[in-house]
């Protein structure tokens, strides 16, 4: 059931990058107390600023603070 729920949680990770319009590199890294998710961006679409705006909406997407999301540039 965990792999299942991790599955699920992979699944709304991507929706609500898709919305954002970046995609995930690798498949997200999953600890206890966080989760890492390599993320790429639609070029010339958005910028690392952009997804920083819409951290707000992710969280309600997947439904955690929005505290809890750090967005890291990786030039």
């Amino acid at each position: 059931a965990k792999g299942e729920q991790t599955a699920a949680e992979t699944g709304l990770l991507e929706k609500s990058l898709g919305k954002a319009k970046a995609k995930l590199r690798s498949e997200p890294k999953v600890e206890p107390t966080k989760v890492t998710a390599p993320y790429q961006l639609a070029k010339g679409e958005i910028t690392n600023a952009d997804l920083g705006n819409r951290i707000t909406q992710m969280a309600s997407e997947l439904g955690i603070s929005p505290n809890s999301i750090r967005i890291v540039a990786d030039p």
